[in-house]
């Protein structure tokens, strides 16, 4: 069912803190006074807050875009609003489906799993060091409790997309051979490179990209899982994948390293202040076998979208979904 959009006191308690954040970082939760519930799951509701911070990064991003009129960055937050919170929503759906299902087969989850994706955790973006995580999770104002739970939440959906989605996603030769065909053009650019980036933002930000750029130089990871990962550009979740570029529009630093590089390697440069790791993954034309990942990666994503959205319209079917009057959901 289709509602107004009647935001304004949406968009002005945003407003207010993507101002506290760009102002002095990340502000602590009580700079966030004005809260609500925007929409309920089964009895379970979904507040303003919870919708704002699993979008924060891209509203972070949306407040310091420039070039776009006041009235086009409006109507650009009522369509994240609404991309987030149904996202949000299925995120419940999900769980509910799972609490469901756990209590009809006797199941639970296993809490030794969420611990070892702790460590992980700690390991990886800690260095091991639980003083840093304690001193992470103080300037959120979240106990190492909540914030096991918010990782069990996650991994369940992980799990439940896994085996619901990706776990019956096929995408043949026979398939990628013909999307390359019918859009031939897209990889065909004379004079152009086409780059993956992973770009790094904060205090951390050198540090982190020269150990980003150890393990790729050690093939210890992939540069597009790092990049979903780790990257704070708009590109993140294509796997930092940039797109083609011309050279004449990088920065000279940028350019200038990159026409030394060979394809298929990695360069590092400041810019602005956040650290970039570039990936050049051809130059004038990406043939077929070099496309292949490309090309898998994009049909997954949309036969993916395409078996989610139908899982959710089921689940939604299901249980009780209900949106608060007059808040932005999808058409």
């Amino acid at each position: 069912m289709k509602q107004h959009l009647r935001l304004g006191w949406l968009i002005a308690a945003m407003a207010c803190r993507l101002a506290l954040a760009s102002n002095a970082g990340s502000p602590p939760p009580d700079a966030f006074l004005l809260d609500g519930v925007v929409a309920w799951v089964d009895g379970v509701p979904i507040t303003l807050g919870e919708v704002y911070r699993d979008g924060e990064r891209e509203f972070a991003r949306l407040a310091m875009q420039r070039g776009m009129s006041r009235e086009e960055k409006r109507l650009e937050q009522q369509r994240l609003f609404r991309a987030v919170l149904e996202e949000r929503i299925a995120q419940e759906l999900i769980l509910a489906a799972f609490k469901r299902e756990s209590a009809e087969k006797g199941l639970t989850f296993p809490e030794r799993a969420v611990d070892q994706r702790m460590e992980e955790v700690i390991r990886r973006r800690f260095g091991g060091d639980r003083r840093a995580l304690a001193e992470a999770l103080a300037k959120e104002r979240m106990t190492l409790d909540e914030w096991r739970h918010l990782l069990r939440r996650q991994m369940i959906v992980e799990e439940m997309r896994a085996r619901e989605i990706s776990g019956k996603v096929r995408i043949s030769p026979d398939a990628m051979r013909r999307y390359y065909e019918e859009h031939r053009a897209e990889f065909e650019h004379p004079g152009r490179l086409l780059l993956r980036r992973i770009v790094l933002v904060g205090p951390e930000a050198e540090r982190r990209s020269e150990e980003l750029r150890d393990r790729l130089y050690r093939n210890e990871a992939d540069f597009a899982a790092l990049a979903r990962e780790y990257s704070a550009a708009p590109d993140a979740e294509e796997g930092g994948l940039w797109g083609w570029q011309d050279p004449a529009d990088l920065a000279e630093p940028l350019a200038r390293k990159l026409a030394q590089a060979r394809v298929g390697g990695v360069v590092r440069v400041e810019l602005g202040g956040e650290w970039h790791l570039v990936r050049l993954e051809a130059r004038d034309r990406l043939e077929f076998e070099s496309a292949r990942p490309i090309l898998e990666a994009r049909l997954r994503r949309e036969e993916m979208e395409r078996l989610n959205r139908q899982w959710i319209e089921r689940l939604k079917q299901q249980f009780h979904v209900q949106y608060v009057e007059g808040l932005p959901v999808a058409e």
